[in-house]
């Protein structure tokens, strides 16, 4: 059942999306992002940290968030959401100071490229770049050398999709993912897609939408979507963050339970009265944006899954092999 603080929000947002349905109204790149855009009234600026700056990562525009610049943390790559198509840096400023925070993590947010403008695999060789390039440092501040990434929903798609790449090539770079409420299946083949599809914010004809518009050469949809990897023991450190009433939260399950049986090391936290893109909606239900960035805290830090509690009403699976 939806949190009862985002129900007549959601209530105006059903109301909204009813108008347009009925209007024959179209999606379009710049109404989607605008909307995307107008969530930032829910939430709060973040703190203010020692030091923020904007840079460029092998070309990639990218900013940095460090809490303490004379010591070297570890570093998170975090990729924000927004269905290939929308956020920005600027959007997921105060998130991105909320984690460095938290956590007394370095924490580097990339302007990937966005479709349809750059359809796939622009956006995703981006990040690629921008994880690389962290190989080099960034001037005039200490980074731990412990790489992890950071995702919510299409960013989370971005993330895996960068470990399948550094798995490949044998790189280890990444130690740890984070993926919060993760698009994982560009086939939409799970059955929460279709169960919570309608009525919760992000709806599945408008995901099929965007998948359209980030596929543009007829790709092999399978072969895109890290949920259909081949998963092994050698994946880096997982932590999968799932929502109750999400389209998308069979495939963070799926994922986990995959991890989990190739014997990788893997923790799942289900928040089970919230939507997708909760974390944008901070302004009513803070204590649960407070609990996601606590176990992200906790997880950049090193404690290990099976030292996880549950907290009411979040369902946690610890589970791990050795």
């Amino acid at each position: 059942m939806l949190h009862p603080e985002l129900r007549p929000l959601f209530a105006q947002f059903n109301e909204l999306i009813a108008h347009a349905r009925a209007e024959g109204l179209s999606y379009t790149p710049e109404a989607t992002r605008a909307a995307l855009d107008g969530l930032r009234q829910f939430y709060s600026d973040g703190p203010q940290l020692a030091k923020v700056e904007d840079g460029t990562l092998a070309g990639v525009p990218a900013r940095l968030y460090h809490p303490q610049p004379e010591q070297a943390l570890p570093v998170v790559l975090y990729l924000h959401g927004g269905g290939h198509m929308c956020g920005s840096v600027e959007l997921y400023d105060p998130m991105c100071r909320k984690l460095a925070e938290a956590a007394q993590c370095a924490v580097v947010s990339v302007e990937y490229r966005r479709s349809p403008e750059a359809p796939y695999p622009l956006g995703l060789d981006d990040c690629d770049a921008a994880l690389q390039a962290l190989d080099n440092g960034w001037d005039g501040v200490a980074l731990g050398s412990e790489r992890m990434v950071a995702g919510d929903s299409a960013g989370g798609a971005l993330c895996a999709s960068l470990v399948q790449r550094d798995r490949q090539r044998g790189d280890g770079r990444i130690r740890r993912q984070m993926l919060i409420y993760p698009s994982l299946d560009y086939t939409q083949s799970l059955p929460s897609c279709h169960q919570f599809g309608r009525g919760y914010l992000l709806e599945a004809e408008k995901i099929a939408w965007y998948f359209d518009q980030y596929f543009q050469q007829q790709e092999d949809r399978v072969a895109c979507s890290p949920l259909f990897d081949t998963f092994t023991a050698t994946y880096p450190q997982t932590l999968v963050i799932t929502a109750g009433l999400d389209p998308l939260q069979d495939e963070g399950m799926h994922y986990h339970r995959q991890l989990v049986r190739a014997g990788a090391l893997s923790e799942h936290h289900h928040f089970a009265d919230m939507p997708h893109a909760f974390m944008n909606l901070e302004q009513f239900i803070p204590e649960r944006c407070e609990q996601l960035y606590t176990l992200l805290a906790r997880f950049i830090q090193g404690d290990s899954p099976n030292q996880c509690a549950a907290i009411n009403p979040v369902k946690s699976h610890c589970d791990a092999t050795t």
